[in-house]
């Protein structure tokens, strides 16, 4: 692939690339990990200006490293993908994207694309939309395909809800940590788990409740009920 004509007239250091594999499956053979990384190379993106990271579109709340390279790409530069799918959750996702995109005059550009590979042209914007709308019907029908799984498996009485991340050597480590007055945020990057899960722990397996008589800039303290 010859560099975009595009980008001949934006200087490399202004130009970034994104990379996104959706699985494991994906990362531990790399094969689609070095494909794109050989196509933006073709298409004259920098190494160093590439970011790269793991998520299933359909499933993943955030696009840490989308949100991280569309920050550092300068006023007139151009963010370049492989795939249009790449880089939105689902249409209104894409639509908040190409408009903080253009504040900064920052061009889209996707090398699945017609004509100059742009998302600016009539067609490529035809040829966007079209690809945005069967991606939501995806992800639709995905979470349709998982309720009736879920259903049909409920029925035969074989499905018991999602298997929970709390163990007792959690709940352990949890109240111990506690006990020295520990940080709710603190012991959750331990477990490497949210914060919520934390509390979850608390509240239902060790008995505390949030207490009212804190003051309001202390808000990670508990007290145990009936104490």
């Amino acid at each position: 692939m010859d560099k975009i004509p595009l980008l001949e007239n934006i200087s490399s250091d202004y130009v970034f690339g994104y990379i996104r594999v959706s699985t494991n499956k994906q990362v531990k053979n790399k094969d689609d990990l070095v494909f794109q990384q050989n196509q933006l190379e073709k298409a004259g993106v920098l190494k160093n200006n590439v970011f790269t990271e793991q998520g299933d579109v359909p499933y993943v709340k955030n696009l840490p490293g989308l949100d991280e390279v569309t920050s550092k790409i300068p006023a007139g530069g151009a963010l370049v993908i492989c795939r249009i799918d790449q880089i939105s959750r689902d249409s209104l996702h894409f639509l908040l994207l190409k408009l903080k995109l253009a504040k900064k005059t920052i061009k889209l550009v996707s090398l699945d694309l017609p004509v100059d590979k742009t998302t600016d042209d009539l067609i490529s914007s035809y040829f966007v939309a079209i690809n945005i709308a069967i991606s939501d019907y995806e992800k639709i029908r995905i979470k349709d395909l998982q309720r009736e799984g879920i259903e049909v498996a409920r029925k035969k009485g074989k499905y018991n809800g999602r298997r929970s991340i709390i163990t007792d050597t959690m709940i352990q480590h949890v109240k111990k940590r506690r006990d020295q007055k520990i940080p709710t945020v603190k012991i959750a990057k331990e477990l490497n788990c949210s914060r919520t899960t934390i509390y979850k722990v608390l509240k239902e397996n060790l008995n505390y409740t949030t207490s009212r008589l804190e003051p309001l800039n202390t808000p990670d303290k508990l007290e145990k009920i009936n104490e």
